[in-house]
């Protein structure tokens, strides 16, 4: 029977204890929850979500602040993605065989809208892909040369068009437009020509303290009117595209021609020795020059005596051709081209 009462009392006493136990924590962390004030709490909360949201805008940020140039290779012809933060735009598209490659490239580097497509002029190897752009993408702003031409590319383009009732623009020289932080001038053509290359837009792209000059396919003839119509507006006459350093290099014409002025060149005509003559390349006076070319039919691209020029005025080139796609970005101060470029 003792043993019995033993028992009972033990048990009793147990149970009591894990009670008072219980009561004591449960007392104890209501206290330490009364001790919290709201900044803690708050503070506790971002240690635990502040990282991924501090790192989101961090990314976000840092898009805002640069630009990036993509020279997709595509062979013989042109097409350039530039992106600025969260803004993207597409200067022509390659040849018609390019095209799903074009798209696919620019998918690749989350872009999946263009604020503007710029289509130079109607040759092949330049609007040739835009008909799967049209297709794949949601376009702001569609900007072409005033040229027409007799192609089954060009017409394709003009049924894409007209199929997704698709309105473009053909942009005046002095007209500015915006991608994101970034702005590009038209420049030219400033005359109607007769021929497809000539008709090319040209433009410079700014952004912060460095520049690019899109030539197209511009050739000497567009070139001269160009340099022409600056050196007017600035009321200074010039003579034709000299080819020698004396008149190529002067005082007055770098006044007269310092809206050419640019840091890198996308070279006009891949390198053809008909574009980029001596008086043009000393207006634009680039540090860096990037040719889009490839195989053209036998053509030799390109061509020897343009280089020479480029490699005279201490211009570092750049190839698609040997170097595949070319990147570089900017960051309003400093260009960064992707790895061996430099």
């Amino acid at each position: 029977m003792r043993k019995r009462n033993r028992l009972y009392y033990n048990s009793i006493i147990m149970i009591l204890a894990l009670l008072l136990g219980a009561g004591c924590v449960f007392y104890g962390f209501r206290a330490y929850e009364r001790g919290k004030t709201p900044e803690s709490v708050s503070t506790l909360q971002e240690e635990q979500t502040g990282q991924e949201t501090g790192a989101d805008s961090q990314e976000e940020q840092t898009g805002q602040d640069t630009l990036t140039v993509h020279f997709i290779d595509v062979g013989h012809g042109d097409a350039a993605l530039i992106t600025c933060g969260q803004h993207a735009m597409l200067v022509d598209c390659g040849k018609n065989i390019k095209g799903r490659m074009v798209s696919d490239y620019v998918r690749e580097q989350g872009v999946d809208r263009l604020d503007y497509l710029i289509l130079t002029h109607p040759d092949n190897d330049h609007i040739g892909g835009a008909p799967v752009i049209l297709e794949d993408f949601p376009i702001e702003k569609i900007l072409v040369s005033s040229y027409a031409k007799e192609s089954s590319e060009y017409e394709l383009l003009k049924g894409t068009l007209e199929q997704n009732n698709l309105e473009t623009r053909v942009p005046v020289p002095g007209e500015e437009y915006t991608l994101g932080e970034a702005v590009f001038t038209i420049l030219g053509p400033v005359e109607v020509f007769e021929d497809s290359n000539n008709s090319s837009i040209v433009f410079r792209l700014d952004f912060g303290e460095r520049s690019f000059l899109f030539a197209g396919d511009q050739e000497k003839k567009a070139e001269k009117a160009l340099l022409n119509q600056m050196a007017a507006n600035a009321e200074i006459d010039v003579e034709t595209n000299a080819e020698t350093d004396e008149e190529a290099n002067t005082e007055t014409d770098e006044l007269s021609y310092k809206n050419l002025q640019a840091d890198v060149l996308k070279v006009g005509h891949h390198g053809k020795n008909d574009a980029c003559g001596k008086k043009f390349l000393a207006a634009v006076d680039p540090e860096y020059a990037v040719i889009s070319c490839g195989p053209d039919e036998g053509d030799i691209e390109p061509e020897e005596k343009l280089l020479e020029r480029l490699y005279d005025s201490e211009t570092t080139v750049l190839r698609t051709d040997e170097q595949g796609t070319i990147i570089v970005v900017c960051d309003k101060e400093n260009l960064t081209w992707n790895k061996g470029m430099e």
